[in-house]
């Protein structure tokens, strides 16, 4: 009898056990439904805001009704595909407080509209979106304009164009991957509008090239590809947001609480020239750039991207001419043209640029002797391009100074890049050009283990040198943390080869204790601790 008890007991146990394991998840039944009708679901139950949701493969569900969902997976990685879509015919909101995952042979998108005019949905998004489909095919058996990824525009302004625009909020990190988007330009994985809101510090983290569509002056406020900035910082990486719109009106909000943490994309329009703002900044701030191109695009996609990178400009043997001696030691931009879809070899050619300073960058206030210099991706020989007359003004929180023209021009290929920083005139000393910067030298090109070293000396005040070597070439971050965990400072963020480098790390802005620098490059991580003494 004894033993007749264990075994009830522990079937009793598995029963439990299994239940826990299924309760809050809600799978579609096989077949073609709307969200709200509960034939659409396994059971008969409709998803609410507790909930798990599957879309099975072979299914395509439709949002036809407000919805809350927890996390939700579109396709269990078969071979026949599984969409997520919205109602042709009525407005509709999503609210997702986990994770959105695309799995392969998945999709959510939009299809034109059936309501001669414009429909949008909005969709808030507090965790990741994951979508492992590369996009860019129709689901066939489904219907005409089903498609495979992450697709959130469809149809004609006016008449069938439907949008789906995405809010990023809540207090921890999202992080956005498209599969397929790492080239130069994709418009079968993209989004439409995008707002950035999160609270704290938290941060939207791309692990991909995130496309945002391109739009028409005609459209009306909501359906417009918008990217706007409330609050915290998109954190690129290698990556880079692009927009491709061409409408100076499509990036809005832009301040020193949020801005793009690396590299941003704008489109540039087949009309001819035009003068292009980029909402970027580093750990430190805000710091926007500006750029004017004087010829036109040549195809969709085709976009300018512009990033900064945390360190010294000089090479430590670079050249200079047009009446400068000195490259910020702080900080320098990087820009690159794509092409877009353009089948023929391309160029673009640009005679002005704007770069940013702010109170960390060695901006005395009041003076004349600033310029801007450009230089090739080596960086090896700078040449002013002005501008002769221009006073530096007060910061915070940044002030951008605007070049004359460049003579020669600059012109780009596709996929080539080119720099751009602040620099000094000849002889004068107001501008010191380094602030609280983190100057970056390679000592060595012979590859080595990778490695933190110890910083020397620690303790330190204010300043210290920071050495670490790399065994191959690759995207290096060096951060230094406070002990909650806080990140203070980006020493280094940028394409590094393999070698040894040295950072110098200046701490004048900060308070005396314990503070962690960490390395990474690839999946390689190390860390050491730091002792700040004033």
């Amino acid at each position: 009898m004894k033993n007749v008890t264990r075994v009830l007991l522990a079937l009793l146990v598995l029963v439990l056990v299994g239940f826990t394991a299924q309760a809050g998840d809600i799978k579609s039944a096989g077949k073609k439904g709307n969200w709200s009708a509960p034939t659409t679901w396994v059971g008969g139950v409709v998803p609410s805001a507790a909930d798990n949701v599957i879309i099975a493969d072979g299914d395509t569900v439709t949002i036809d009704a407000n919805v809350s969902i927890t996390n939700i997976t579109v396709g269990e990685g078969g071979t026949n595909f599984a969409r997520l879509t919205f109602s042709l015919t009525t407005s509709t909101t999503v609210t997702v407080t986990g994770n959105i995952l695309v799995a392969v042979n998945g999709g959510v998108s939009v299809s034109g509209n059936t309501i001669n005019g414009n429909l949008k949905h909005d969709m808030t998004v507090y965790g990741d979106i994951t979508c492992n489909d590369p996009g860019g095919q129709r689901i066939t058996g489904v219907d005409t304009v089903s498609w495979r990824g992450w697709d959130l525009k469809s149809g004609s302004t006016g008449s069938t164009l439907s949008v789906c625009n995405v809010i990023f909020t809540g207090s921890k990190n999202s992080t956005i991957t498209l599969a397929g988007t790492n080239i130069l330009y994709n418009s079968e994985n993209e989004f439409s509008g995008i707002t950035i809101n999160k609270s704290g510090t938290a941060r939207v983290i791309l692990k991909s090239d995130v496309y945002v569509s391109g739009g028409s002056s005609s459209q009306p406020a909501g359906v417009v590809p918008v990217i706007n900035f409330v609050r915290g910082l998109v954190e690129t990486g290698r990556y880079a947001l692009v927009h491709a719109w061409t409408d100076a009106a499509g990036t809005v909000g832009m301040s020193d609480s949020s801005y793009v943490l690396g590299n941003f994309g704008r489109g540039i329009s087949n009309g001819g020239t035009s003068t292009r703002d980029f909402p970027i900044g580093d750990a430190k701030g805000y710091r926007p750039a500006r750029i004017h191109n004087t010829t036109a695009g040549v195809a969709t996609g085709h976009h300018i991207r512009i990033g900064i990178v945390t360190g010294n400009a000089n090479t430590g043997s670079s050249t200079f001419a047009g009446g400068i001696d000195k490259v910020s030691a702080v900080r320098y931009y990087t820009v690159m043209y794509c092409k877009g879809l353009a089948t023929n070899p391309a160029t673009m050619t640009y005679d002005k640029f704007g770069v940013s300073y702010g109170s960390d960058d060695g901006v005395a206030t009041g003076n004349g002797n600033l310029r801007v210099a450009v230089a090739d991706s080596t960086r090896k020989a700078w040449t002013s391009v002005g501008p002769a007359v221009y006073t530096t003004l007060a910061t915070p929180p940044s002030q951008l100074i605007y070049s004359d023209v460049a003579s020669p021009l600059v012109t780009l290929n596709d996929g080539q890049w080119m720099t751009v920083a602040l620099a000094r005139v000849t002889g004068t000393t107001e501008n010191s050009l380094t602030g609280g910067a983190t100057a970056v030298e390679k000592v060595s090109s012979v590859p080595a283990e990778f490695a933190l070293e110890q910083n020397y000396p620690n303790p330190f005040n204010p300043s210290t040198a920071i050495s670490y070597q790399l065994s191959a070439v690759g995207f290096v971050t060096l951060k230094v943390f406070d002990a909650l965990g806080r990140e203070v400072a980006t020493l280094v963020q940028a394409e590094q080869s393999a070698g040894r480098y040295r950072v110098t790390f200046d701490a004048s802005n900060l308070t005396s204790g314990t503070y962690f620098c960490r390395l990474q490059a690839g999946n390689s991580v190390d860390t050491k601790k730091l002792l700040l003494v004033k």
